[in-house]
């Protein structure tokens, strides 16, 4: 019982202990011991005490207090945006963050919140001032350069991006995305090299990304060096196993090497995660062209051309096996479709059946 009898009173003295400091405060209030600029620190760092324990709504209450109490402390407002954007209050969070950039241009966490907040929805008009002047504000954050960038990437000017890109690479040499965004453009501007070696830093300084990964794997695709290609995409899928677009590219590289049965294991893999992927339905077509499987091929390649219709390559793969189950109408249909979706492939297929 005598311990029992000390707890409960330590318990209570705490209690108790808490209740005078109060108080003393309301007290020393009182006797106008606390200014209105003592009041708004102590109000603010309530505020960021209830935000650290997560409860939103009273520092939310705390910060309008600070504010109140002195409307210098752009912070509390900064703070306060915060906590509406935890509790799902963008616009209000939006104008908070206007209002204290409003007050001090200089605010860079304001700014970037507003800028991140854009970027991630999506709307890169309104995300795109903000990085500017971030940039001009601190060169030295990354973060900043690489989001530009990418605005610049989607926008489709490759030039732009590529300084951006930089620029971010030069503030952060290891800024995982910013290397695997460059190698990207590398390999859209055809330098395998460069996007290769981009790539291979890339996934050095995130080896957790499988998406990182399978672009590294695609690089080496392209390059010829299918057994660099399967073991970068076995390392995306091992990340990530339901990884669809890694196992029908993993499949592509198997296809090239002649291991057509590993590349069907992909496409259906692939197919079992995504049943609308059109790509893993022709490919897995061409393995049965491969294999003189006629009427499977023409059944993946119907699928691939349901789900796309827009699929030149489908409609070249149902030709081939059309022409092969002697229904060379078909097949001359659908080369002429091919054709007219911009394989030239098409066309030489019909010069040789189908205008005799």
């Amino acid at each position: 019982m005598r311990n029992i009898w000390m707890f409960v009173l330590s318990v209570f003295l705490v209690g108790n202990g808490l209740a005078q400091d109060d108080e003393f405060i309301d007290k020393l209030d009182s006797l106008g011991g606390l200014d209105d600029s003592t009041k708004a620190i102590m109000a603010y760092n309530n505020g960021l005490d209830l935000m650290s324990a997560k409860d939103f709504s009273q520092a939310i209450q705390q910060f309008n207090e600070a504010f109140s109490k002195n409307n210098e402390m752009h912070d509390a407002i900064f703070n306060r945006g915060l906590c509406y954007k935890h509790l799902g209050s963008y616009d209000k969070a939006i104008g908070d963050w206007n209002s204290v950039i409003a007050k001090d241009s200089t605010h860079e966490l304001a700014r970037y919140e507003i800028a991140h907040y854009y970027f991630k929805e999506g709307k890169y008009a309104e995300a795109q001032p903000h990085l500017d002047e971030l940039m001009k504000m601190n060169p030295k954050e990354a973060k900043y350069a690489y989001d530009r960038g990418v605005i610049d990437f989607v926008n489709g000017d490759l030039d732009a991006a590529l300084e951006k890109y930089n620029a971010a690479l030069n503030a952060n040499p290891k800024h995982a995305y910013a290397l695997n965004d460059r190698g990207s453009i590398y390999m859209k501007n055809g330098e395998l090299d460069k996007a290769i070696a981009d790539y291979e830093k890339a996934a050095k300084a995130d080896s957790k990304s499988a998406f990182i990964f399978n672009n590294l794997g695609s690089a080496y695709r392209k390059n010829g060096d299918m057994d660099k290609a399967i073991e970068a995409y076995s390392k995306a899928v091992k990340l990530k196993d339901d990884y669809a677009i890694a196992l029908n590219n993993r499949g592509m590289a198997y296809f090239a090497k002649g291991e057509l049965e590993k590349a069907r294991g992909d496409f259906d893999k692939a197919l079992s995660i995504d049943a609308m992927y059109a790509l893993a339905y022709n490919n897995r077509a061409s393995i049965s062209i491969k294999k003189e499987e006629w009427e499977a091929a023409v059944r993946d390649a119907n699928k691939a051309i349901e789900l796309n219709a827009d699929f030149a390559y489908a409609y070249y793969n149902r030709a081939i096996a059309k022409e092969m189950l002697r229904d060379l109408d078909q097949a001359c249909e659908d080369w002429n479709k091919s054709y007219e979706l911009g394989l030239d492939a098409g066309k030489t297929q019909m010069n040789i059946w189908c205008n005799q």
